[in-house]
């Protein structure tokens, strides 16, 4: 038997009804709390649901989801939250708390939580990431009253300190412990999409942005990039190589001239001018690299026809970005785009800088050893999720893949060399922004997002 408590009271600079009442991802904050609390409700019989907040606040919502409320004097610390909420608990129940402002704890971490406390048989249980841990927090009946001592943490976090063995720790991602607007919407730095297409208008790719809820048009994407902090982009080009087909605003765009399949169809159509043709886009200051596709022209990295393309990028000191890993086309060949192809164009051309597109997704731990291995390599997180997402979902659904994406970024620990990039039109801006929001560590995000990409290409922002 469980009795959870949910804390949206104490300090009105942390649970007030200000902060509760703001938009948090279109919704207000502390409603996700709420939402979790009804589904691991729904999800487990005996659980009872306990809100304790000051007298006339959030009474509407408290009936709409069947709560109960717990009433506290305004403005007095968390703690007396705390032991409010474990007074009214039921005898015999165990005690979960939960602040309301926690708004990456959604019904299925919640639920999963709960019930792997039930089934550990142990006494305390504490959410956690990697060293890090947090609440939700739960207590067996008898360390509960503990916490409602006088000075005591309002998170109980002494009970905790020489009793490992006694604890139910549930891993989650980041982004569940941290509390307030992380990962709902806000982002503290300005954004370079390092890696997105531009189609003209035409049926398919109109189809494609509207799939998930774009336009195809340059006039939108200026609109959205305004919205969403996004300053500039980087064209992967798709319109042969006639300069006059690469005609893109200034002020919102450069591009990296491609040599897709328009240009070399399994190496049968091969342009014999094909270096001097690639020299005059990087001649113009808006061009600021080169773009392969070799997994859908079927040519090794290491062929002599890329060779004059490597030796110009590097005296125009504008990098190659190469796709790698999965291909949009079934009938492209994966082993042309595999990153272990890329090492070898990259050990035998050291001083010619290349981005790996995608990560190499999924080839991670390869993708991981070629960026260990050679340091003109870097890579962009485009690509990484396609359509549309319903994020928290997702992140419990692909908590493997998820894990396995950290786990090769954190071991290499390059994070001057990781680009934020998206792969418009097949992803939602916003939702992919807040994807990789929650992968990259807060401290890192202002060098993936942005500084990174301005110095890579040489935007000059």
């Amino acid at each position: 038997m469980i009795d959870l408590i949910l804390l949206a009271a104490g300090p009105a600079r942390r649970f007030g009804q200000e902060q509760l009442l703001g938009d948090a991802g279109g919704a207000p904050l502390y409603r996700r709390a709420f939402e979790a609390a009804r589904q691991a409700a729904d999800a487990m019989m005996g659980l009872r649901v306990l809100v304790v907040t000051a007298k006339g606040v959030l009474d509407a919502p408290i009936r709409e989801f069947g709560f109960n409320k717990v009433v506290v004097p305004e403005n007095r610390p968390l703690s007396a939250s705390v032991a409010a909420g474990a007074r009214a608990a039921r005898s015999g129940a165990s005690r979960c708390f939960l602040p309301c402002d926690h708004a990456g704890f959604n019904g299925e971490l919640l639920t999963g939580f709960l019930q792997g406390y039930i089934l550990s048989g142990r006494t305390l249980g504490r959410a956690r990431c990697g060293g890090q841990e947090g609440q939700p927090t739960v207590f067996a009946p008898v360390p509960a009253a503990r916490t409602a001592g006088p000075g005591g943490e309002a998170d109980g976090s002494a009970l905790f300190q020489g009793r490992e063995n006694l604890t139910f720790y549930y891993d989650v991602p980041a982004e569940a412990l941290r509390d307030g607007f992380a990962g709902q919407g806000r982002h503290p730095v300005k954004i370079i999409d390092a890696h997105l297409h531009l189609f003209p208008p035409e049926p398919r790719t109109d189809a494609m942005a509207e799939a998930v809820g774009h336009q195809n048009s340059t006039e939108h994407l200026r609109k959205v990039y305004g919205e969403l902090g996004m300053v500039h982009g980087v064209v992967m080009g798709n319109r042969t190589l006639e300069t006059g087909r690469h005609c893109y605003p200034e002020d919102l765009f450069h591009y990296c001239v491609g040599l897709d399949s328009l240009v070399l169809d399994r190496g049968r159509s091969i342009p014999e001018d094909l270096p001097d043709q690639v020299e005059e886009h990087l001649k113009r200051e808006n061009c600021c690299g080169v773009k392969l596709y070799p997994g859908y022209n079927r040519i090794w990295l290491s062929d002599p026809v890329y060779e004059p393309v490597y030796r110009l990028a590097e005296r125009y000191d504008k990098p190659v970005a190469v796709h790698m890993g999965l291909t949009a086309h079934p009938r492209a060949h994966l082993k042309y785009s595999h990153p272990l192809a890329l090492d070898e164009a990259a050990a035998d051309f050291p001083r010619t800088r290349f981005v790996m597109c995608h990560f190499g997704n999924p080839f991670l731990e390869a993708a991981a050893a070629v960026l260990e291995k050679n340091p003109n390599v870097c890579a962009d997180l485009s690509g990484l999720l396609e359509g549309r997402a319903d994020l928290d979902r997702y992140f419990v659904e692909r908590a493997g893949y998820v894990g396995l994406l950290r786990t090769w970024m954190d071991y290499l620990g390059c994070w001057d060399r990781f680009l934020y990039g998206t792969d418009w039109p097949i992803v939602n801006l916003s939702e992919y922004r807040d994807y990789v929001t929650r992968i990259v560590p807060e401290e890192r995000r202002p060098a993936v997002f942005f500084d990174n990409a301005n110095r890579v290409y040489g935007l000059g922002l």
